[in-house]
């Protein structure tokens, strides 16, 4: 899997991403600091212990901005 974006409920959208600064930068446009409560929702780890993924909650006001981080191709 490869960083992807989807509409969670119609309030919030969610991020799987497997980049430190593409969490960095949807963090930014949620104006949260990255340990922000109920913004990273997992953390994933490889049998190793090192981090792979994560995955991000963010406002569906964003969605435009958080598309574009990940250089979507939003209409």
């Amino acid at each position: 899997m490869s960083n992807c974006v989807w509409k969670f409920s119609g309030k919030y959208g969610m991020a799987y991403l497997e980049n430190r600064k593409l969490v960095d930068e949807i963090l930014m446009v949620e104006g949260r600091p990255l340990h922000g409560r109920d913004v990273v929702l997992a953390t994933y780890y490889s049998p190793g212990g090192k981090t792979f993924a994560w995955q991000v909650r963010f406002s569906m006001a964003n969605w435009a901005a958080v598309s574009r981080a990940l250089g979507l191709d939003v209409q």
